[in-house]
């Protein structure tokens, strides 16, 4: 566990290559929180077309009165008012779990005034992801192989952000850079 403070790395990639996946190299991600206690990691790239792949997993999810195990990976505006991404959650247990299923779900993509879960995985397995901005007003997000297509218009800067609350979760192979179209 970090402790009870929150951990925040803030990586700046400057002059990337503008191939079709152009990034920094793989991150590994090893999210470890406390109960209530929160950790990312965010990389800020110049918009709009932008990709962040990886996967996730999670590896401990631990009790708490308030909040309930979440990871998420996410695209979004470098003022944090707009977002696209994927979350793995579950609901608070009553003690510490470290075998069983979690929660997937894109983010936001809501139903009846919810985020509702798609589906599920079992803890210890990791699920990939891809979240792709176009720069015309929509992102293709992949989650555990479901796809969706969810509106997202941001001009200038882009921030992909992984982070994790109330347990541990493994983020691995985390890339981001510019994405172009094909035959673009």
């Amino acid at each position: 566990m970090i402790g009870r403070f929150h951990l925040s790395i803030v990586a700046v990639l400057v002059g990337v290559a503008t191939t079709d996946h152009a990034h920094a190299g793989a991150i590994e991600y090893d999210c470890d929180t406390p109960v209530g206690h929160y950790s990312d990691i965010k990389i800020e790239q110049s918009g709009p077309t932008y990709m962040f792949r990886g996967t996730i997993s999670a590896k401990v999810l631990l009790p708490g009165k308030t909040y309930a195990p979440v990871a998420n990976a996410r695209i979004g505006s470098v003022d944090g008012k707009q977002s696209v991404g994927i979350r793995m959650v579950t609901s608070r247990p009553s003690t510490e779990v470290t075998d069983g299923d979690v929660f997937l779900m894109f983010w936001p993509e809501e139903k009846n005034g919810k985020n509702e879960p798609f589906g599920k995985m079992p803890m210890n397995t990791d699920v990939p992801f891809e979240i792709v901005t176009d720069g015309k007003g929509t992102a293709k997000v992949t989650f555990a192989g479901v796809e969706r297509t969810l509106p997202f218009k941001v001009d200038g800067a882009l921030r992909a952000s992984a982070s994790c609350s109330t347990g541990q979760f493994t983020f691995k192979s985390l890339e981001t850079g510019p994405w172009k179209a094909a035959g673009d």
